[in-house]
């Protein structure tokens, strides 16, 4: 009986034991996580500045001009078409808010690409790319009542080419705002930017020490 009694205490002893050690395993754990996010030092780490510069640049023409056309306008102009064909099926709403969506959408596919190459300045610049759209449907959300833009489309055929936002807010009783929400996606578009800037200037110090 005692030796069942002294069985019983050594195996709750090293219950106990392996309970008390388990906090220190987590994180071990993490730290392995952390470690394996984290690429290892570039020699070219100064090949990253020109787009922090470009960043920066882009950002300020944006404040100052609220029509400025910047590096990538034509890649997310594609993309708004395309994203009109994606959302067409739909509905007629879906497909004209469509294109303003799925080009702010596609900056964060391309942040899952990033964040599986554990591409960490790539992760940061995505915030860049989405600041771009942001001012560019910013631009287009503040013409819904002027129309003053001119619209391209390849899809517009022989008839008028609608004015997406023009249509949107005119659907939903907002056209009275369209500054309003204008300033609103002009302020994200900045958030972005900013983002970007520090995180992506946080990388390039970091690969440098590295």
């Amino acid at each position: 009986m005692l030796d069942g009694q002294d069985q019983f205490a050594g195996e709750t002893a090293l219950m106990t034991d392996a309970v008390r050690r388990q906090p220190d395993a987590a994180p071990d754990a993490w730290k392995h996580r952390r470690d394996a996010f984290e690429p290892a030092g570039s020699p070219f780490w100064w090949a990253r500045i020109p787009i922090l510069a470009w960043g920066a640049w882009t950002w300020i023409r944006h404040l100052r001009d609220d029509q400025y056309q910047d590096l990538v306008k034509g890649l997310n102009l594609g993309l708004h078409e395309m994203g009109h064909l994606i959302f067409g099926g739909l509905g007629e709403f879906p497909g004209i808010l469509g294109g303003s969506l799925f080009q702010c959408l596609c900056p964060a596919i391309a942040f899952v690409v990033f964040l599986r190459q554990r591409d960490r300045f790539g992760l940061a610049f995505c915030f860049a790319w989405l600041g771009s759209n942001l001012f560019d449907v910013a631009a287009y959300i503040g013409d819904a009542r002027a129309m003053e833009l001119p619209l391209v489309s390849p899809f517009g055929g022989d008839g008028e080419v609608i004015h997406d936002w023009n249509w949107i807010l005119g659907r939903l009783g907002w056209l009275p705002y369209d500054q309003t929400l204008a300033g609103t996606a002009r302020l994200l578009g900045s958030a972005a930017f900013l983002l970007f800037l520090i995180w992506g200037s946080r990388e390039v110090w970091r690969l440098r020490k590295s």
